[in-house]
């Protein structure tokens, strides 16, 4: 009776025992002399069975991967040879499919329907194990990126040390790893004063948006030398006082501009020395002009007129009066006056000095169009009894001479306007000519750059600070508009 009783309270036990097996979440297997003998449904889950009986009297070894059957294999020993517990070792399994798994598993030695068995506890750990595996490739793939990047990479905390950092940045810095272990490497203690300001807005931005928008400042070097530097920061995900900056040396793109600014500067000193030299050969050839002018005019003149009269003396006195010969040596002295006089008033006309810009115009329009057959129509206000400096009534008498003569040698019409005006409140002298004749390709006259006259115009009204313009249409008209400042004046003035 009691042997019954007995019978029934262990046959009680191992079915509640049984219950609470299949019940469990984790899988529980058991094995005796090689084979499985028992496991939960958990553990047919895991191991890819539908069933659990799929599985029963199937070699034990068969389901463990070779990485670790030489493991399992020693567990399985230790436990037969009297160890009473195996703690939990990750493991890796085949299921019945053949897919590869990883468990975490612990063994105990165990008896069951009255046989040594061991009992293992299994839990599937393999999206764990992959999760990892992926964190660590994850990891490596950004330390290649990190170290293989061309830019300067650091990671820092809140107090200013940098954790870590790649080569590059090192490299930048001056440093090496031994000062980063030795925790010397502090972004604070790396940036000069007057930059704190700076980092100070960006920590700001970090705190309202978690990054950075990029902005320039400069490291102190280990050598005390200073690296100009473009940074942009962020925040490690999840993180307040933790980030990432990207560090782009610019010392060679800050030595390009200071070559460029260099090279700026000359450029525009040699442009100022060559407009300079360029003014003073205007004046210096308006000056030899008037030179000329006043000796052909005072030497070359008089002794013409000298001889004129002299040839008017000795035709009177020969017995015969002014014979042929007489008359045609007088007719020859007579024509080298015209062209000496008209050779000094075309190389500038004395008016020009003597009365100023508006009578010398006048007079200039009354010649031209008598040589020319070609009409001026002259308009002008606010310069009536008005005298401005040499060079600018200079710079507007020969801009003017010269369009017209271009109107002579291009246009073809017979009737040119010429306007005269004080513009931008009295400040400026402006003029325009216009004709309506055939027209020409401005910007095409300029590049064949066989426009000495066109040239020569432009020059004149730059040299003063003033501005050209021609706009010209073919076949219908060309206007030539040019301003001169009043107050332009030059370092030196050669014709006062």
């Amino acid at each position: 009776m009691e042997r019954k009783g007995g019978e029934e309270a262990l046959r009680e036990s191992e079915e509640r025992y049984r219950r609470l097996v299949e019940l469990s979440q984790d899988g529980i297997l058991i094995h005796s002399q090689g084979k499985v003998v028992f496991l939960n449904p958990a553990a047919a889950k895991i191991l890819g069975a539908e069933y659990p009986e799929q599985l029963i009297n199937k070699n034990v070894l068969d389901l463990v991967h070779p990485d670790s059957r030489e493991m399992v294999k020693q567990r399985i020993r230790e436990l037969k040879e009297g160890a009473t517990f195996q703690p939990f070792v990750r493991e890796k399994l085949i299921k019945l499919d053949g897919t590869e798994i990883y468990v975490e598993a612990a063994g105990v030695p165990f008896v069951f329907q009255g046989q040594p068995a061991i009992q293992v506890l299994i839990r599937d750990v393999t999206h764990t194990i992959r999760a990892e595996e992926a964190l660590r490739q994850s990891e490596a793939k950004f330390r290649r990126v990190v170290e293989s990047n061309m830019v300067g990479v650091i990671f820092w905390e809140a107090n200013g040390d940098i954790t870590d950092a790649n080569d590059n940045f090192l490299a930048i810095v001056g440093y090496d790893r031994d000062d980063l272990k030795a925790g010397t490497v502090n972004w604070r203690r790396l940036t000069p004063p007057e930059y704190a300001p700076l980092d100070d807005r960006a920590l700001q931005e970090l705190g309202e948006k978690g990054v950075t928008s990029p902005f320039e400042k400069e490291y102190i070097r280990k050598d005390g030398s200073r690296a100009p530097v473009v940074i942009a920061a962020a925040l490690l995900e999840g993180e307040k006082n933790h980030g990432v900056c990207f560090v782009l040396d610019i010392t060679r793109r800050k030595q390009a501009e200071r070559d460029r600014d260099r090279l700026f500067q000359q450029v525009e000193s040699a442009r100022d020395r060559l407009q300079l030299l360029s003014h003073r050969l205007v004046q210096v050839q308006e000056l030899e002009r008037r030179r000329i002018a006043r000796e052909l005019h005072d030497e070359v003149g008089q002794e013409l007129t000298a001889l004129r009269l002299t040839i008017e003396q000795c035709a009177a006195a020969t017995a015969s009066g002014a014979s042929s010969g007489w008359r045609d040596a007088q007719a020859r002295v007579n024509k080298l006056l015209n062209v000496v006089r008209e050779l000094s008033l075309d190389l500038r006309p004395s008016m020009l000095d003597d009365l100023g810009l508006l009578p010398a115009l006048i007079w200039h329009f009354d010649r031209y169009s008598v040589m020319s057959g070609i009409k001026v129509a002259f308009k002008h206000w606010g310069l009536e009894g008005q005298r401005f400096s040499l060079e600018i009534e200079t710079a507007a008498y020969r801009i003017i001479q010269e369009a017209l003569t271009n109107v002579l040698r291009h246009s073809g019409c017979k009737e040119v306007m010429v306007t005269l005006w004080l513009s931008d409140q009295n400040a400026r002298l402006a003029m325009q000519i216009e004709d309506c004749g055939v027209g020409f390709d401005v910007e095409a006259a300029f590049k064949r750059g066989n426009s000495s006259g066109l040239s020569g115009m432009r020059e004149r009204a730059a040299l003063l600070g003033g501005r050209l313009t021609i706009e010209s249409v073919q076949r219908e008209r060309t206007c030539v508009i040019a301003e001169l400042p009043i107050d332009a004046k030059s370092e030196i003035d050669p014709l006062r």
